[in-house]
């Protein structure tokens, strides 16, 4: 996992493909998104607090520990 996590949230990075420039704003049930994703890779950063929705943007997040694990 790449990410960090507190005594209010966790935080993660997840990696998004797309073939043309998006602008994602809005929201779910259960997600508010804030995004503008370039054409190729991109990191999108997931923050789960313990109460609400989760934050789902492409603002760099502060403070994340980078490591890998295998599901």
């Amino acid at each position: 996992m790449n990410g960090k996590e507190d005594d209010n949230s966790k935080t993660y990075v997840e990696y998004w493909y797309v073939d043309n420039e998006v602008t994602l704003t809005g929201s779910s049930v259960s997600e508010n998104y804030s995004m503008s994703l370039k054409k190729g890779w991109n990191r999108v950063y997931v923050t789960k607090p313990i109460s609400g929705k989760d934050v789902v943007s492409t603002n760099p997040v502060d403070g994340l520990k980078w490591y890998f694990y295998e599901n």
